[in-house]
């Protein structure tokens, strides 16, 4: 199932253009069906078109090198082709990701701390969220500070929001994780409600998301 949400964003005073483009990138993801047949958006199941892109070099990587070596060496030669050719595929097929991330970090690193804390208000590309508050915390601001991000995405009405805000609270509040062990996003919202209220009645929230 692919999901996203392309949207434009031109509202928040730290929109870059640049940014963007990796954040629509990495919000179409595609879920990946669970062993009990539903789209478990708890853990880490779903992939983005990165994955795609080294998955793809791999699968490439895998067939030259498996069709060269079996040319000049028979079966022999073919099977140790595909060992060698899958992982130099699988790390052409990063150069994508890791130029992105490069690009995406430096496009951060210009911006000052309330621009960054801004991106986090933005309510649309929720992508970006993790690499901002990586760059806070590298830069020793106090990421605390942002939990009612989370708590207000844990208690969104889509799961696509809710996804996001669990991954957020994983990273970076391992510790009020802990304390909601059962929290699913893919659950119906009321519920997600529900598990939330408790650490949300200990923190001043900000407004629901858009």
């Amino acid at each position: 199932m692919i999901s996203g949400y392309p949207k434009a964003h031109t509202d928040s005073p730290a929109s870059s253009g640049q940014s963007e483009v990796w954040g629509l990138l990495m919000e179409v993801k595609i879920s990946l069906p669970t062993e009990a047949g539903g789209f478990n958006l708890r853990e880490r199941d779903s992939v983005t078109l990165f994955h795609l892109f080294e998955w793809g070099g791999a699968a490439f990587g895998l067939t030259l090198g498996a069709n060269i070596g079996y040319t000049e060496y028979g079966w022999v030669g073919g099977i140790l082709g595909a060992l060698v050719g899958a992982p130099m595929g699988w790390l052409l097929g990063r150069v994508p990701y890791s130029v992105g991330r490069l690009w995406l970090h430096r496009v951060l690193a210009r911006e000052t701390v309330d621009e960054l804390r801004a991106r986090l208000k933005d309510r649309v590309m929720y992508s970006l969220y993790l690499p901002v508050m990586e760059e806070l915390r590298q830069r020793g601001a106090d990421v605390r500070r942002e939990l009612p991000v989370a708590t207000t995405l844990l208690a969104a009405e889509t799961a696509w929001e809710r996804h996001h805000g669990w991954q957020l609270l994983r990273c970076f509040f391992p510790d009020v994780a802990a304390t909601i062990p059962d929290y699913d996003p893919a659950q119906p919202a009321a519920q997600c409600r529900a598990k939330v209220a408790s650490i949300r009645s200990s923190i001043s929230s900000p407004a629901g998301p858009k």
